[in-house]
């Protein structure tokens, strides 16, 4: 159990923080527990938004190996442009790849995660709106302090608390 005020590690049945001598009651470590579930929903947020790109990404593949090789047959830039639209498909499939790894990372509690996933989180926030709105999630449940102190006692600890 930790103290929900400063984060120090506090015995079971203990009445006051060493610490910072706050009184601890029933609902001491709930603001880790938060924490914790705030991570693993990043994870699955992770993965499900890495779904959609991955789909995207496969999408604009296809597009530009059928659909616009079809129309531009005729035309000089029939090679260069669907090579510019590939290019533009195979790197939101590379997007969509790390997502899936930060997400599973957070999921499976692994320290690299923290920083692959504030990556990825501040890039997001030029895909608006659901990029946006999980990369502000992901940075302030990353970065906040409380966020730091919990993603090290959560990835240390296995995730028990």
């Amino acid at each position: 159990m930790f103290c929900d005020t400063c984060g120090a590690e506090v015995v079971a049945g203990q009445k006051f923080c060493p610490n910072c001598g706050k009184e601890l009651g029933a609902a001491s470590g709930v603001s880790e527990n938060r924490m914790f579930s705030h991570f693993r929903l990043l994870g699955i947020f992770w993965i499900i938004i890495s779904a959609f790109r991955m789909l995207g990404g496969l999408a604009v593949l296809f597009v530009a190996n059928f659909v616009i090789r079809a129309v531009l047959h005729q035309y000089p830039a029939r090679n260069f442009v669907p090579a510019l639209v590939s290019a533009v498909g195979v790197f939101l499939l590379l997007g969509a790849a790390l997502g899936f790894l930060a997400g599973w990372g957070l999921l499976q509690r692994e320290d690299w995660s923290r920083l692959l996933t504030l990556i990825l989180a501040f890039l997001s926030l030029l895909d608006m709106p659901f990029g946006t709105a999980l990369g502000i999630y992901s940075i302030w449940a990353l970065m906040s302090a409380e966020g730091e102190r919990a993603f090290a006692r959560w990835s240390s600890a296995g995730g028990r608390a």
